[in-house]
């Protein structure tokens, strides 16, 4: 794995990168940002643009050396290979491209209407 800086970031705190030259896949730490985050910024500045090779075998934890889990990316999302340890993601290069075109809505509270609807519905419930 070769450490990258994270493109668009400066200064010495600026989070990096490790990827690997041989598949160009990427190791994230868990505090050098969120992954759909990390995943725009690298789509933007070009970096996922390249040629890929196949793993030939389950990842494992560059900073652990422990296995990795597929987890769903934010519960149901992107599936993504993460360390249960250190909470790292790998992400190979098609995870990436997902991950970059993701976009994760928190559901909108119910409107004014609904609101009153629901709680008329309870009130005539009571009197029945």
């Amino acid at each position: 794995m070769e450490e990258q800086p994270l493109p668009g970031e400066g200064g010495a705190q600026a989070p990096s990168i490790d990827r690997c030259p041989r598949c160009s896949c990427v190791f994230i730490d868990y505090f050098d940002g969120d992954p759909s985050e990390v995943a725009r910024r690298l789509a933007d500045a070009g970096v996922l643009d390249g040629a890929t090779r196949a793993l030939d075998r389950d990842p494992v934890c560059p900073d652990c050396d422990c296995a990795l889990v597929v987890l769903p990316y934010l519960e149901d999302g992107v599936p993504i290979w993460r360390c249960e340890r250190c909470a790292g993601a790998f992400l190979t290069p098609s995870m990436l491209d997902r991950l970059a075109e993701y976009s994760w809505t928190e559901p909108a509270p119910p409107g004014l209407l609904s609101r009153l609807a629901e709680w008329w519905r309870g009130v005539t419930a009571d009197e029945g």
